[in-house]
This record gives structure tokens, sequence and C-alpha cells, in this order.
């Protein structure tokens, strides 16, 4: 069995295995970084959720015409495995009523994380993927803040379209929209960055 791994390992083209090589180093120095420092700390994900939640509030705010939804900073005590846990969240309210809470699981820096590792790995120009890494980012950012206002309106007018909505239909279109930007990534990749 050993020598069929190693008689298909030795199939795949050398693009492919540099291409997965690098995915799997960046996978575990991001993760590593992520949960030892980052996390913990919540350096990246605190001003990152607090931006998505102000940002949201602006936006349902401009959608509706009112001045009414504000974003404020929240701690929730929830029960865990490990006993009482402290959550931080962004919560959404109008006019003084808590309307829905953003985590930093909803912030998009692990989207984020996952977009630039994908176009640093692939072989291309520096300039090339820093110009999409940034737009992306940018991009991601966007459509995560149009993902939160559009899952609040929803939790308004449709509540029992909610749970589908924030776990199923809106993480589909943002992943949809992330490969969409990998696939105008490398549609411009010249021959000698495909070959090497």
């Amino acid at each position: 069995m050993r020598k069929s791994i190693n008689q298909q390992w030795s199939q795949i083209p050398k693009p492919v295995k540099v291409f997965l090589f690098k995915a799997v180093m960046l996978l575990v120095v991001w993760k590593t970084i992520y949960l030892v420092f980052l996390l913990p700390t919540r350096i990246i994900d605190a001003p990152a959720t607090r931006s998505v939640g102000i940002a949201t509030a602006k936006a349902l705010n401009l959608a509706y015409n009112t001045q009414g939804y504000t974003s404020k900073k929240e701690v929730q005590n929830r029960q865990s495995e490990f006993g009482m846990l402290a959550v931080d969240q962004q919560a959404i309210y109008l006019n003084n009523n808590k309307i829905v809470a953003i985590e930093d699981a909803c912030n998009g820096i692990e989207l984020f994380a996952l977009y630039a590792g994908f176009i640093l790995c692939l072989p291309a120009a520096v300039s090339r993927k820093l110009i999409f890494i940034g737009m992306g980012l940018v991009a991601i950012y966007l459509v995560n803040i149009f993902r939160c206002t559009v899952i609040t309106w929803i939790l308004l007018a449709h509540p029992q379209f909610f749970g589908f909505a924030h776990h199923y239909l809106f993480t589909f279109i943002v992943y949809v929209f992330i490969i969409w930007f990998w696939l105008l990534f490398t549609r411009k990749l010249t021959p000698q960055y495909v070959q090497k």
C-alpha cells in the first residue's frame, strides 16, 4: 500500500505539490499564530467585530432612512462544556431594542486568511498578488457588511428564514464570491507562472 501511495504521489505534477506544501505550511503558521497569540488577546478580532457592527448599523440606517440603528459592544455569558464563557459581541439595536449580535466568528477574519492564503500559494508576480489581496479583502469586508445587514433585515421582516439565511444562504453566497475572485486572479496568470 505504501508503494501505491508513493507511485500516486510521484504522478502529481510538481506545481501541484508545491502549492499543497505552501498551503499546508501557511495553514499551520496561521492557525498557530491565530490560536496562540491573536485569539486570546482579540487584537484583530475586537476591532474587526466592532467595525462590522458599526458599519452594519450605518447600512441599516441608510437602507431604512433612519438613525434608529446603533451598535454597542457587549459581553454575553454563555454556558459551555468548560463552564461559563464570556463572549464579546457587537450588538445591533433598533431604538434601544436589541435585534442581533455580531460575534468574532462573523467578522470575516477567517475569510480574509483563507482568501489571502490561497493567492499567496499560487505562482504569480508579487505585485499581482498584492493587488488582488488588497482588492479582495476590501470586497470581502463589504460583502460581509452586506451579509450582516440583510440577515438583520431578514430577522426583522421574516424571522422564520433567519436560521437558513444565516447558516446556509449567505455562507454559500460569500464562498461563491471568494471563489469568483480566485478565478479572476488565476485567469490572467501568464504561462511562465503556470509552468513553474
